[in-house]
C-alpha cells in the first residue's frame, strides 16, 4: 500500500525547498500547494488527467475531497504527499488532521526569519529563487513590530491547532521538522525514516536556493533596536522554532508578569 503525507506549514517556511528536495528522491511524488487561494497548483500532466486548468479553482473546490483523493490516486511511486498553508481549504484541513491514513509532517520556522523573508519578499516581488534567477538588488526593510507581533501570533496558533488536533487522535502521529534543518542530512534521513522512503539522496541539488544571503544588520533598518526588542521577548533570530516558542512562552507566562 502506497504512503500519502502532507506537510503543514506557514508561508515563508521552505516549503518550497523541502517539496523540490522530496521530489528529487527516487519513489516519492511530492506536490506543492494544491489548493492555493489563487490557481491550481499541479502539474500540467495531472491537471490534464483532470480536466483542470490553472485557473479552475472553482471547480477544484467544489469537491475538494475529491480533488485530493484522484491526486494522491493519480501520483507514481510509492510516497506521495503535498503541502497545506492555514488559510488554504478549512474543510480539507480538518481531515488531514484527523485522517490516521496520512502520515503528517510539520514544517516550522524561527518567526524573525520568516518574518523578514517575507518583507524581503514584498519589497522585491520575488517569493521564490531559483540558481537561475538574477541577483536580486540590496534592498532595506523596516521591521514593523505589531507585524511581527501578529507573526509570532499565527504561526504559533497554527502549529498549536495541528499538534493538538494530532495529538487527541489516537494512531496518528506528526514528524516536526526546522527550517534549520533541511540541509541536515541526519534530520533529513530521519524524515526519510518517517515516510517509509526505503533509499535518500544526500546529493541532490534543490533548484531553490536562499533568497537573503546578507546578514540581517544589512538588510533590517535599525537591526539593533529590533535585536533589542527580541531580548525582551527572551529569543533571537538563530534558534528553531520550537526553541523560539519555548523561550517566548517563557516569559510571556512568567509568574513575574501574570496577576497575582
Amino acid at each position: 500500500m502506497s504512503t500519502r503525507f502532507v506537510i503543514f506549514c506557514f508561508p515563508r517556511t521552505g516549503s518550497y525547498l523541502l517539496t523540490d528536495i522530496l521530489n528529487k528522491q527516487e519513489g516519492i511524488t511530492c506536490h506543492e500547494e494544491l489548493f492555493k487561494k489563487n490557481r491550481v497548483e499541479l502539474d500540467e500532466q495531472y491537471r490534464s488527467q483532470l480536466g483542470l486548468s490553472r485557473d479552475d479553482m472553482e471547480k477544484r473546490d467544489a469537491d475538494p475531497f475529491s480533488y485530493l483523493e484522484a491526486v494522491y490516486d493519480m501520483s507514481p511511486g510509492p510516497v506521495t504527499g503535498f503541502k497545506i498553508f492555514p488559510a488554504h481549504n478549512r474543510e480539507i484541513l480538518l481531515k488531514l488532521m484527523n485522517d490516521t491514513g496520512i502520515k503528517k509532517v510539520f514544517l516550522a520556522r524561527n518567526p524573525v526569519q520568516s518574518y523578514i523573508s517575507t518583507l524581503v519578499a514584498r519589497e522585491t516581488g520575488a517569493w521564490t529563487k531559483t540558481h537561475h534567477d538574477k541577483p536580486d538588488s540590496v534592498v532595506q526593510v523596516k521591521f514593523p513590530v505589531n507585524g511581527f507581533i501578529r507573526r509570532i501570533h499565527e504561526q504559533r496558533k497554527f502549529f498549536e491547532r495541528i499538534i493538538t488536533a494530532i495529538k487527541l487522535t489516537p494512531g496518528n502521529p506528526v514528524h516536526i521538522i526546522d527550517y534549520s534543518e533541511l540541509k541536515d542530512p541526519a534530520r533529513m534521513h530521519l524524515l526519510a525514516e518517517y515516510l517509509g522512503i526505503e533509499s535518500w539522496d544526500d546529493d541532490v541539488i534543490p533548484k531553490y536556493k536562499k533568497q537573503i544571503v546578507k546578514p540581517y544588520p544589512e538588510i533590517v533598518a535599525d537591526w539593533d533596536g529590533v535585536r533589542e526588542n527580541l531580548k525582551q521577548l527572551g529569543v533571537d533570530e538563530t534558534c528553531t522554532f520550537f526553541d523560539f516558542m519555548t523561550a517566548y512562552n517563557r516569559v510571556i507566562y512568567s509568574d513575574s508578569i501574570l496577576p497575582k
